[in-house]
């Protein structure tokens, strides 16, 4: 992975896992609101926003490890993909099954076709299956040492 995207993943794992925090407090403090049908619109809205925050912190994490060889990322990748569509389509399912609202087609396209269209896309990463290795940064590139005593950052150690 180019050093330059490292910030990026980092960035957007942060932002997931916050995401999902904020989603139950959120829930949290609802929860004495929620009545029978809720529970179904809690399961066809909220549940999905939770795995589409949770799928963004897991494509983080795969692609900030530190693996020899990049196939095993392209693999978690391209399964993640594929998990992730088979659950846009049981979603899908369970938001058609609602009784007490209508979805407007212009809604479909957030909350079915747009979700269905990223974990697609997942699905090709995993198709190089050449065991490339993973070459380290050159020297020129080399991220700065943290030192772990003032000692040693004086002496640049």
């Amino acid at each position: 992975m180019p050093d330059n995207w490292i910030n990026w993943f980092e960035i957007t794992g942060a932002a997931g896992a916050q995401l999902i925090g904020l989603l139950f407090v959120v829930v949290t403090l609802g929860i004495r609101l929620s009545t029978s049908q809720s529970v179904e619109a809690i399961r066809a809205f909220l549940t999905p926003t939770l795995i589409y925050f949770g799928s963004v912190l897991f494509q983080a994490m795969v692609m900030l490890t530190a693996l020899p060889f990049a196939w095993p990322k392209g693999l978690m990748l391209a399964l993640a993909g594929l998990a992730g569509l088979a659950y846009d389509i049981n979603a899908i399912r369970l938001k058609r099954r609602l009784g007490f609202s209508e979805i407007k087609p212009l809604d479909w396209i957030p909350y079915g076709v747009l979700p269905m269209l990223v974990n697609a896309s997942l699905m090709p990463a995993g198709w190089d299956w050449r065991p490339i290795k993973l070459s380290p940064p050159s020297p020129s590139r080399e991220r700065p040492r943290f030192c772990s005593t003032p000692a040693s950052a004086a002496h640049g150690i």
